[in-house]
């Protein structure tokens, strides 16, 4: 049965912090469904991503109808420190119920992954399948999946969402749902924190995957274009390459950015010689093949390096140091050398103290002035170049609320504390001022807890 539509629907799912070597090794049920149909699969390279033009706003352009689900939403794209959407963009958007689930989760202390006695991803499997039988051969439409509680903390619950996704596309083969469908199916990064991070290292993180579905009827169409796709097989790519294929697909109007071509669609042909520069990867995220040499741990200038690092990491949070503790440098963990040109890089992985977090960054030696850190000695390109590869979990509870960086924050107060602290503080209408008084203590502290708007709680602890 074919659709009386021109326009393809498109199908994006997402799932947080799972690696290429996992949907090839181990999660890869999914894959029995696109046997015999045209699909790739890769990995894909990772970066920061800035402003653009979001997929979402496409719907509105194009006449599309869209749902837009998130299993998380309290740690989403759009929520997380966040307020959300300026403009209702989805048209289907079920982010209260969402919460809902959350709230009754945390409520019950008990998370097994249900609500009742139905998985809660495949709950969302399910509204995924409604809109596209609701809406098909009626309006072209767009979906678009964030999966998050199954890898978030871990991989170990993959296999329930492996099943479930697989189940939907079977289904949706079956019913004739994708014919006039093509189907993202990608990850944002590999695993940032959990155990294969910090056995396998910075290339788990760094290399997400991607795979595509393409329907019969766009493949008997374009053969030049799956021709080019499934070349750029080898070829160096990024999400910004999906977000200008969709906008090939959906007929937008296309954005070149001059020479570099940061975002080329996997319909068009994308050169060998592509490198993380043309692309806009930083050094820091870069999976080519680099030249680098295992450095002693113990050398003067690796401890300086790590010195700088940590010196940096405190100047994000001097701002905010009657909250955040000043770092130290703990221990060592490895290093590594590379001349890049005329350059020398260090990449140090790091322990701090007191907070014992665990950091890694590349180190340039030499004072570059156009960097966001530098010495007389060190330089580092940008805090994006910190990263924090171990769960910070509680530790920037006290600069959350104010739209800090979790990664390098960690606060004074203990973690006990901030709960009764914030147990007190909700008996409490906003707009008043209370204080409290704590007992047990040699010195009398006082708690004086000042609302500033509705969501911020500046708390200041004065000793007697």
């Amino acid at each position: 049965m074919s659709r009386k539509f021109d326009q393809l629907n498109l199908v994006n799912l997402a799932i947080n912090g799972f690696q290429k070597t996992l949907s090839v090794e181990k999660y890869n049920k999914y894959k029995n469904n696109f046997k015999k149909r045209i699909h790739i699969q890769r990995s894909l390279g990772q970066g920061k991503n800035s402003e653009f033009f979001f997929l979402l706003n496409f719907t509105i352009i194009m006449d599309y109808t869209s749902i837009y689900l998130d299993d998380w939403p309290h740690v989403g794209a759009f929520t997380y420190r966040m307020r959300g959407f300026k403009n209702h963009t989805p048209k289907h958007y079920p982010k209260h119920y969402q919460l809902y689930l959350r709230r009754r989760e945390k409520s019950s202390n008990i998370n097994d992954f249900c609500s009742g006695d139905t998985k809660k991803h495949k709950i969302m499997m399910n509204l995924l399948t409604t809109f596209k039988q609701i809406y098909f051969n009626r309006q072209s439409n767009l979906a678009i999946m964030h999966f998050v509680e199954n890898s978030h903390d871990s991989n170990n619950h993959l296999h329930w969402l492996d099943d479930e996704i697989a189940d939907f596309l079977s289904n949706g083969f079956r019913e004739h749902l994708f014919d006039d469908t093509i189907i993202f199916l990608y990850s944002d990064h590999g695993a940032r924190f959990n155990k294969f991070r910090s056995s396998q290292r910075y290339l788990e993180e760094r290399l997400p995957f991607v795979s595509v579905y393409l329907p019969d009827s766009f493949v008997s169409n374009n053969a030049q274009k799956v021709v080019n796709l499934r070349n750029n097989l080898a070829k160096l790519t990024s999400p910004f390459d999906i977000h200008a294929t969709v906008r090939d697909l959906t007929c937008l109007e296309r954005e070149h950015q001059g020479d570099r071509h940061r975002s080329i669609s996997l319909f068009d042909k994308i050169s060998i010689y592509r490198s993380c520069e043309d692309i806009g990867i930083a050094e820091h995220f870069c999976t080519c093949a680099r030249d680098w040499k295992s450095a002693n741990v113990t050398s003067a200038d690796i401890k300086k390096a790590a010195e700088f690092a940590i010196e940096s990491i405190n100047s994000i949070t001097k701002l905010k140091r009657d909250l955040c503790q000043n770092l130290r440098l703990k221990r060592i963990i490895s290093a590594e050398r590379l001349i890049l040109d005329d350059k020398i890089l260090y990449r140090v992985s790091v322990i701090s103290s007191p907070n014992n977090g665990v950091y890694e960054t590349i180190v340039y030696r030499g004072q570059y002035k156009r960097f966001e850190f530098f010495s007389d000695s060190f330089s580092i390109k940008s805090k994006n170049d910190l990263s924090r590869i171990d769960s910070y979990g509680e530790q920037p509870w006290c600069v959350s609320k104010f739209g800090s960086n979790p990664d390098y924050s960690g606060c004074f107060l203990l973690k006990h504390i901030h709960i009764i602290i914030h147990r007190i503080y909700n008996l409490f209408e906003l707009g008043c001022e209370k204080k409290i008084f704590s007992k047990g203590s040699s010195k009398r502290q006082r708690l004086l807890l000042s609302p500033h708007g509705c969501n911020l709680i500046k708390i200041c602890i004065i000793t007697q």
